[in-house]
């Protein structure tokens, strides 16, 4: 019986592997546009969710049998509940045991254990993850546990002519049961984040996403390679020396705005909203992928002077990679600000702004004067005598 399960745990997870990788570009893109950023706690409890009901799945269904082995008049509904206890002592009068380790190491005891376990993970998840009360867990084991007697019983919704396993009541009772222990021991499962209501969710009102700083740095490169290309024979350098001027001397003269960060309407400032210097963005460019850019010509240069250079350019051109890659793209995707590390250690931040009005941050309300307070005050009016 273990090997059979753990053959279909390790089925369920290599499936999930599969359907996980297939929904990483799809849950990032319904990410952005809900939250405008990757919102960690509820990818990870999605996956962590998905993962859960695949391999419960494989637990519950798997192996199929062969439909010629199935099908010859046998139980399909067990409706008493506790039969299990009955079941236990027939098994234990079978075999001439009895004692407490021979109860506890039953095949009547352990389905009972195994059907709770396997269902106390989905009372954890529903009030550490989505804060639910008990009766959610109840209802909710009763009703996925439902959903599989069902599928049992119906022979996978007609892919067998027959119901090859028992529609059991005492497996509703132990999954139920499973969810509410699952809820009851939820507080010490610290390891399942509590998901955040939507406002401490959503990326920052003017933040820019990584996906509009990509299309602008697109955009920079194409242009910077067509007039690299009209300037000068040497396209790649000529190129590198024209996104250089769009990617730093711009944005220092102009206050934050490349090419394509104007057709993109953002540009590039200080954390406090002031203009950023020369320096800092030279600094930041130079931790993005112009850097990356600017180091990895001279060493195609010096690999072609000398080849025992190859693996060592190889090694320097992949950790810088790698470094752009995960600050660049990664890290600010999970940020409320959507700020990289070359922002962070720049102290710069992309704002959306419109082109001629640049982006400040809010200022806090003054308190207005008294004079203020006279000229807005509401017009006061005089009694009127009273008539004769």
């Amino acid at each position: 019986m273990a090997t059979a399960y753990l053959d279909n745990i390790r089925t369920g997870l290599i499936t999930f592997l599969g359907v996980g990788f297939a929904l990483v570009l799809p849950v990032i893109g319904v990410h952005y546009l809900r939250y405008g950023r990757v919102e960690p706690r509820r990818s990870l409890v999605l996956y962590a969710l998905m993962a859960y009901g695949i391999v419960t799945a494989a637990l519950v269904f798997l192996p199929f049998p062969d439909p010629a082995t199935v099908c010859h008049g046998q139980q399909t509904v067990q409706p008493w509940p506790l039969q299990w206890i009955s079941d236990l002592n027939t098994e234990l009068a079978k075999h001439g045991r009895s004692g407490v380790v021979a109860v506890l190491t039953s095949n009547a005891v352990l389905q009972v254990a195994f059907n709770v376990v396997l269902f106390a993970p989905l009372g954890v998840f529903l009030r550490r993850a989505f804060g639910r009360g008990l009766g959610w867990a109840a209802a909710a084991g009763f009703t996925a546990s439902l959903l599989v007697e069902i599928t049992q019983l119906t022979g996978n919704f007609g892919m067998y002519e027959c119901a090859y396993r028992i529609f059991d009541v005492d497996d509703l009772m132990a999954n139920t049961l499973g969810a509410v222990l699952g809820w009851l021991v939820a507080p010490v499962c610290v390891f399942v984040p509590r998901l955040r209501p939507l406002t401490h969710v959503k990326a920052l009102p003017n933040a820019v996403g990584v996906p509009r700083k990509c299309f602008a740095l697109l955009a920079d490169v194409l242009l910077a390679t067509l007039l690299g290309e009209l300037v000068s024979e040497d396209d790649a350098l000529s190129t590198l020396l024209v996104l250089v001027l769009f990617r730093v001397l711009m944005p220092a003269l102009t206050g934050g705005w490349t090419p394509g960060g104007w057709l993109l309407r953002f540009q590039l400032r200080r954390v406090d909203g002031d203009r950023a210097g020369l320096a800092r963005i030279a600094l930041h460019e130079a931790l993005g992928p112009v850097g990356l850019v600017v180091l990895a010509l001279p060493s195609l240069v010096a690999v072609s002077l000398w080849p025992p250079l190859l693996l060592p350019t190889l090694a320097l051109d992949g950790l810088a990679l790698m470094f752009v890659g995960l600050g660049w793209v990664v890290v600010p995707a999970f940020r409320r600000d959507q700020r990289g590390w070359s922002e962070l250690l720049a102290g710069l931040r992309a704002v959306r702004a419109s082109p001629g009005r640049a982006a400040r941050p809010a200022q806090p309300a003054q308190p207005a004067r008294p004079a203020q307070l006279a000229r807005t005050a509401p017009p006061t009016t005089r009694p009127r005598p009273p008539r004769p």
